[in-house]
């Protein structure tokens, strides 16, 4: 009987909370559903949005593009349509306007002003959703004046179509991470690709993997082996000093350069950043080393990050791939803008201006790969967040929750 009424109230749920719907982003050499067989990038934490009736939407993107082209691209799922890179821009990067065709397979075609959707984003995805909203608010002159009445609607100023936007491990203001490493970042993406396909089994790879760079003429062949495909596209001169790659947009540069094109918060969205961290102060000096906790793989990148020297806010702290600091909130490209730390678990999300909550977790626990610890549950805070904004749901949980 107990697990009758359980049924019936998740059905109710989902009838009456048709229209709160959340987007996930992934981050950099991410993976969009069934793109490594069983594994989930989100590893099940969007299970927290569904319990409270809230329909969630796992997007592919590409997982070295630029946040430009990521954007783009994340549009065209929602909607339905021709990703549509923009003509000015295609030509400016040297590289093809369309990409892949969604007509059909939007997942919110009815996306706009009066049907909002939520976002959540990890690391770069975090980004990615940043572009799209400004892309969305505020358009792009060069792409009208280029094609006119052809221009995707994407750049044609639509407004506030954005409920909410909740970032994990996003590194707003840049990572220092990808300077030091210079020419090696190239080699830690495509360790990261490595290391989240050795999750997977081989024919899971073989069948399904692409790093969705067809703008560039760099998609998978037919029949062609992974990792014959993984050294063609990191060998490819476009890594070099290219501006629309997503090494350039994880740059402090590039992040403030992005930050510079649009406002720190728009009005009417909500806005969170979850920075990560997983290190500790040494003794007697400024320095950060990784805890224990760190997941091995990470504790390299975390011990670098922990003994720069920093003329401007202090980055040492951090998960082991980006500063505590630099992910809290977009800051660096303003004057004069602050985060607000959530002080409790009532702390009221206001609209228009970034609210922030440290998360004791290093870049890859937070997602969930994790062995030796149980995942933050920080999944259900957003989802309680985001039930917190939605009057409705709101109202309907406590309902059924008999309070």
């Amino acid at each position: 009987m107990k697990f009758l009424c359980c049924v019936i109230a998740s059905q109710v749920l989902l009838s009456v909370s048709k229209g709160v719907r959340v987007v996930l982003v992934h981050g950099l050499a991410g993976f969009g559903p069934e793109e490594l067989g069983p594994i989930d990038y989100w590893n099940d934490n969007e299970q927290y949005f569904i319990d409270r009736g809230i329909d969630v939407f796992e997007s592919t993107v590409g997982p070295v593009s630029s946040n430009w082209d990521r954007a783009c691209e994340l549009y065209a799922q929602i909607k339905g349509t021709v990703v549509d890179y923009g003509k000015a821009h295609s030509e400016r990067h040297g590289h093809k306007r369309f990409g892949r065709n969604f007509t059909g397979k939007g997942y919110a075609p009815d996306w706009d002003e009066n049907n909002k959707l939520h976002f959540v984003g990890h690391s770069m995805g975090g980004q990615t959703i940043r572009e799209l909203e400004r892309l969305i608010q505020e358009g792009d002159a060069a792409e009208l004046a280029a094609t006119g009445d052809d221009t995707s609607p994407l750049f044609k100023k639509q407004g506030n179509w954005i409920k909410s936007m909740s970032t994990l491990s996003t590194p707003h203001d840049g990572t220092p991470l990808v300077k030091i490493l210079g020419d090696g970042m190239v080699a830690l993406i495509k360790a990261m690709i490595i290391g989240f396909a050795g999750i997977s089994s081989g024919s899971d790879l073989e069948d399904f993997y692409d790093l969705d760079l067809d703008q560039w003429d760099l998609g998978r062949h037919s029949g062609e082996k992974f990792f014959d495909y993984l050294s063609r596209v990191l060998s490819s001169p476009i890594w070099k000093d290219n501006i629309d790659f997503a090494n350039y947009d994880l740059t402090i540069e590039g992040s403030i350069a992005a930050q510079q094109k649009g406002q720190h918060a728009y009005p009417g969205t909500h806005y969170a950043g979850y920075a990560t961290e997983q290190t500790e102060k040494v003794i007697f000096t400024s320095f950060q080393i990784p805890s224990l906790k760190m997941s091995l793989p990470m504790q390299p990148f975390g011990t670098m990050l922990g003994s720069i020297l920093n003329s401007d806010k202090d980055l040492r702290e951090n998960d082991g791939l980006v500063p505590l600091e630099a992910s809290k909130c977009p800051q660096a490209g303003y004057s004069g803008v602050s985060c607000t730390e959530f002080t409790s678990q009532d702390h009221k999300w206001e609209a228009g201006k970034w609210h922030w909550e440290k998360v004791s977790k290093d870049h890859m626990q937070v997602i969930g790969f994790t062995i030796f610890q149980k995942p933050d549950q920080v999944y259900e805070r957003i989802a309680n967040r985001i039930v917190s904004i939605e009057p409705t749901l709101r109202r309907r949980l406590k309902s059924l929750r008999g309070n």
